[in-house]
């Protein structure tokens, strides 16, 4: 029977993986920290604007 061991763990991508995974994370959250701000501030009005041009757009670009 084959032993396994953690030796597979000192491979450096692992290391990669993490910093990526932490990195990832941390961005993650400032994102929506940030977002929260900006829709405590502005409201949804902003975004409802936006969606119902970016519609508009796309209807008229694809029923050319």
């Amino acid at each position: 029977m084959r032993r396994t061991s953690a030796r597979h763990l000192d491979n450096p991508v692992w290391k990669d993986v993490l910093i990526v995974g932490v990195v990832s994370f941390v961005t993650a959250l400032t994102a929506i920290h940030f977002y929260l701000k900006w829709l405590n501030r502005f409201g949804m009005w902003p975004y409802v604007i936006y969606r119902l041009a970016l519609a508009l757009v796309f209807y008229l670009v694809l029923m050319k």
